[in-house]
């Protein structure tokens, strides 16, 4: 399964289920910089009807474009039912499906510490095993 996308010359992190938190900031500090992030976030407000729409709707599919890349196939299922390229509303969705800890993100998290638990202990066996 691929781990990464380059979208115009830019590496991005697909997100796979593990470490929301660390590519929530990775997502964020690539956003910045060609101004999506405060579209992306809702802090930046659709113009009225004039010669700006038509650049705030062109970045806004942009945006909804990247989020939906960099989420992995298997977690796009959290963005259906936005019938409309909404960045805002895409990025409420991933959020809602990933930031807190629902039961999924709790069993990646045990899993991850049981992993850790038998390594540790698999340490101890090899360290043991040469005394």
């Amino acid at each position: 399964m691929e781990t990464e996308i380059t979208i115009a010359s830019t590496k991005w992190k697909i997100f796979n289920g593990t470490d929301f938190f660390a590519w929530e900031e990775d997502t964020k500090a690539k956003l910045q910089p060609i101004k999506l992030w405060r579209l992306v976030i809702g802090k930046e407000q659709k113009p009225a009807e004039d010669g700006s729409i038509e650049n705030y709707e062109e970045r806004s599919e942009q945006a909804f474009g990247i989020l939906k890349l960099i989420l992995s196939p298997a977690f796009r299922d959290c963005l259906r039912g936005t019938e409309v390229d909404d960045p805002v509303l895409a990025w409420q969705l991933i959020q809602r499906a990933f930031k807190r800890e629902s039961p999924d993100t709790v069993a990646v998290v045990l899993k991850q510490l049981i992993d850790i638990k038998c390594q540790k202990e698999k340490f101890k066996f090899i360290q043991h095993s040469y005394k």
